[in-house]
């Protein structure tokens, strides 16, 4: 069942559409597409719904285009390109699948990231005066229907939006166009060019402006809470990053980008072995950065850790007070809990802490690349029950609303459960495991007792570019100012032989399907059942912007097939005994 038209008048040109919201006015041109904009569209309906696309009236056509909406995510924006779906182009209309996603919010205009890489809800190319403003729900594009208003509207072409002359150019793009910088614009021009001999005008409506996606948000665990599918990382901030840097993201991330998570820890920055290491300093980061958008603190999921066993005295437990401490050992103590929390909560400048979590155990357990499990290594540990009681009177106290593990093992969630369950106390609702395609191993037993049919304990992968390996800049030596460059020995594993081997191998099926490496694995990543949400960290701002790209983009099931023949072939090859 359709929704009626409505009339639309902007301009002093009248249209007429099936939904309320105009996504793009600039000039008179308007650009309406299928966001889901009306509430009555439901969330949970798979039935393909249709929406106008309306033509400005120098294309000389009165008809609108078509966009049908159905559930299937699409790949968004570069793999399989070339095959520009305009078979349906007749009668003036075009006809593409697309899809809407429920619960998502979006700032009210999105802005311009870099190159032709996807930005926002819809996209903005702001060097051309166009803006695709958001609507209440997303419209995941794959590249293709709104109007071609470079080649109808001189006036708005702009070099700093089409460097390489492809909008205008009378051929298709050359090879080593469709790589790069420009890949994503390349591969839109060789669509356009590909599609079947239609009007100039339906040609011109393929080459869209739609450029990005907005962020989906999911359930983690039983929590109740939803959080983007992209988590800001922090732990560089303090070290590789200034204050002012990490405030620059979190501006990009949050304000720009519709990201809602946020991942810090009491120990961030790391390594500890850096001299300039204060632990808290992020904490603090994040904390001034509340204070200046206080408006934010409730839009904002902010996730933080209490440190685990640290048998040596430590300046984290020294920083637990203001002024410090003296250092102390670091353990999962009923009094240390609440010390840490207390700590985080004064730098963080608020006064709770959506999801705390155990950064890893008290107990000893095999972790950080180690795999086999020696009793030899074991040692007297604080109860679960201590900690667990600790975390639940920081609940019933309003200063933290859910807790979360770390680094844990099968045995060790299953301990949490059941120590809950005898104390009836919450059960924990994430788990923040190393995973990425060169560790897999949470995939086996803590899959299935993390499930929402089992536990229902939401996965938070962390290091899932192995520590930036799996961007590939590693494979041709050591970049000057690379994380692995200034810290010789720090995650070493994700660079030995094995690793990067399979990262070769990686990097061509990214090399085969257009996209970086990088977007390659954060979005593999994303397409596993048992990820809640996939925390990224960079250093650069482009890192940034690339990394939530990654989360617009969804692998064929070819490229996961792949994918998973790299893995039989190298399994978890930075999993050490």
């Amino acid at each position: 069942m359709h929704t009626p038209l409505l009339p639309l008048t902007v301009a002093g040109h009248s249209y007429e559409t099936r939904h309320k919201k105009v996504l793009c006015v600039c000039g008179g041109i308007v650009l309406m597409a299928a966001a889901s904009a009306v509430a009555s569209f439901a969330a949970t309906s798979t039935t393909p719904t249709t929406a106008s696309v309306l033509a400005p009236p120098h294309f000389a056509t009165p008809h609108s285009a078509q966009v049908a909406i159905s559930a299937p995510r699409h790949n968004l924006p570069v793999a399989g390109l070339h095959s520009l779906p305009m078979r349906a182009v007749q009668d003036s209309r075009v006809s593409l699948p697309e899809e809407t996603v429920a619960g998502v919010s979006s700032p009210a205009l999105a802005s311009w990231s870099h190159g032709a890489a996807p930005v926002g809800m819809l996209g903005v190319v702001a060097g051309l005066g166009l803006a695709l403003a958001a609507a209440v729900r997303k419209l995941y594009a794959r590249p293709l229907i709104a109007a071609d208003v470079i080649q109808s509207t001189p006036s708005l072409r702009a070099p700093t939006w089409d460097p390489l002359g492809l909008l205008n150019s009378q051929g298709p793009p050359a090879a080593e166009q469709l790589h790069g910088r420009w890949s994503l614009l390349a591969r839109l021009a060789m669509a356009w060019h590909e599609a079947p001999p239609k009007t100039a005008t339906h040609q011109r409506i393929a080459m869209a402006a739609v450029l990005g996606g907005q962020l989906k948000k999911v359930p983690i665990g039983s929590s109740g809470m939803e959080v983007t599918e992209v988590c800001l990382g922090t732990m560089t901030w303090g070290i590789q990053n200034t204050e002012e840097e990490a405030h620059e993201q979190l501006d990009y991330a949050l304000k720009e980008r519709g990201v809602n998570f946020i991942d810090i820890a009491e120990m961030y920055p790391v390594p500890s072995s850096d001299p300039r290491w204060v632990s808290g300093t992020t904490e603090a980061y994040v904390g001034t950065w509340l204070a200046k958008n206080a408006e934010w603190r409730e839009k904002v999921i902010i996730a933080t850790k209490v440190a685990g066993c640290i048998p040596a005295p430590s300046q984290i437990a020294a920083n637990r007070t203001d002024p410090p401490s003296e250092p102390a050992p670091c353990r999962l103590d009923a009094a240390s809990v609440k010390a840490a929390c207390e700590g985080s909560l004064r730098r963080l400048q608020t006064s709770y802490i959506d999801l705390y979590q155990v950064h890893w155990p008290d107990r000893y357990v095999p972790i950080f690349g180690s795999s086999e499990y020696n009793p030899d290594m074991e040692r007297e540990s604080v109860p679960i029950k201590e900690t667990l009681g600790a975390l639940w009177d920081l609940i019933k106290a309003g200063k933290i609303k859910h807790y979360g593990l770390s680094n844990e093992t099968t045995y060790g969630v299953a301990e949490w459960v059941k120590a809950a369950d005898e104390m009836g106390a919450p059960r924990p609702v994430s788990i923040q495991n190393s995973f990425s395609l060169l560790g897999r191993t949470f995939a086996t037993e803590l899959a299935e007792a993390c499930a929402p049919s089992n536990y229902n304990i939401g996965l938070l992968p962390w290091s899932p570019l192995g520590g930036g390996a799996l961007s590939g800049k590693y494979l041709d030596g050591m970049p000057e100012g690379a994380r692995f460059t200034l810290y010789e020995n720090f995650q070493s594993r994700y660079l030995g032989p094995p690793a990067t081997e399979a990262t070769k191998k990686y990097k061509a099926i990214a090399d085969k399907a257009g996209i970086s490496l990088a977007t390659l694995s954060l979005s593999w990543c994303m397409s596993r059942w048992y990820v809640a949400s996939t925390i990224i960290g960079a250093t650069t701002m482009d890192q940034l912007k690339e990394d939530i790209d990654a989360f617009t983009v969804t692998l064929t099931e070819d490229e996961l097939k792949a994918i998973d023949k790299v893995h039989m072939e190298h399994k978890d090859p930075t999993v050490g005994l």
